[in-house]
């Protein structure tokens, strides 16, 4: 579905698109899969490109990051919709930086003056975070996204710290996005694909299952009601796109009351 439209930015998804400055291997291959993913990130009608900024690894300003490379898919897709791209990428720039910036969709200045904070910012802002290949930057990205129970996607076939984590924290994501092993969606993530376009589709289809707005359901917890919850409520609600979440149900250390509070909020 090509048609954009930008929503009130209380229903907005920021999609942090993350990777290498400087592209190690299958430089054409990958440079395909970020532009497909920036343009693939934004026709998803209340989702926003999100990016750090960077265009290249050094002074020559040669562009070679996967920042700009998903910027610059994004821009012009949209520019191709006739819509202002500024309502569908949004660039976090450093204060300062040894590197090449870009200036793709709306540009702001993080108020962090270390790498380290400015990574925490650009994390805390996303609402799901997907990573190609990467160094120490991206590595520090996905581990603040597991630690602070982000959606995480590290596309692991294209090395890297994507690889890493993903071999490191194989069971958090998947169980963070209700997948299994063996499923045909995780072989393209961890194998790879002759398509981009196909590595991308899958992407998005993951982040998507994470990314469904939510139903809170209010009912008696006990345990004579649940024949009701479990054989009509849960696949109705599944089936017209939402993620059904009962309060005794949310994995908690706190207050019940609290959980209830905040998911009717």
């Amino acid at each position: 579905m090509d048609n954009i439209s930008v929503r009130n930015i209380e229903h907005q998804k920021y999609i942090l698109l993350a990777g290498t400055k400087k592209i190690i291997s299958d430089e054409a291959y990958k440079r395909s899969l970020a532009l497909t993913l920036g343009k693939y990130i934004i026709k998803e009608q209340d989702w926003i490109l999100f990016n750090g900024g960077a265009l290249s690894n050094c002074d020559s300003c040669i562009p070679s990051a996967i920042d700009y490379y998903g910027a610059f898919g994004a821009d012009k897709y949209a520019k191709s919709k006739k819509i202002d791209p500024q309502n569908k990428i949004f660039t976090l720039l450093p204060q300062n930086s040894n590197h090449c910036q870009h200036n793709l969709g709306k540009i702001e200045i993080s108020k962090k003056k270390t790498s380290a904070l400015r990574r925490f910012d650009l994390v805390a802002k996303s609402d799901a975070i997907i990573t190609i290949e990467g160094g120490e930057g991206v590595l520090n990205i996905l581990e603040l996204g597991i630690s602070l129970n982000k959606p995480v996607l590290p596309i692991s076939f294209t090395g890297g710290s994507s690889e890493k984590v993903w071999e490191t924290y194989e069971s958090e994501i998947l169980s963070k996005f209700n997948i299994s092993v063996s499923s045909p969606e995780v072989r393209i993530i961890k194998e790879g694909s002759s398509k981009p376009s196909e590595v991308a589709s899958t992407a998005i289809s993951i982040i998507k299952r994470a990314l469904r707005p939510v139903c809170f359901i209010i009912m008696p917890y006990r345990e004579k009601f649940n024949h009701l919850y479990t054989n009509y409520l849960l696949s109705a609600i599944s089936e017209s796109g939402f993620l059904p979440v009962r309060a005794d149900f949310i994995s908690s250390t706190g207050s019940i009351l609290y959980d209830m509070v905040n998911a009717i909020k």
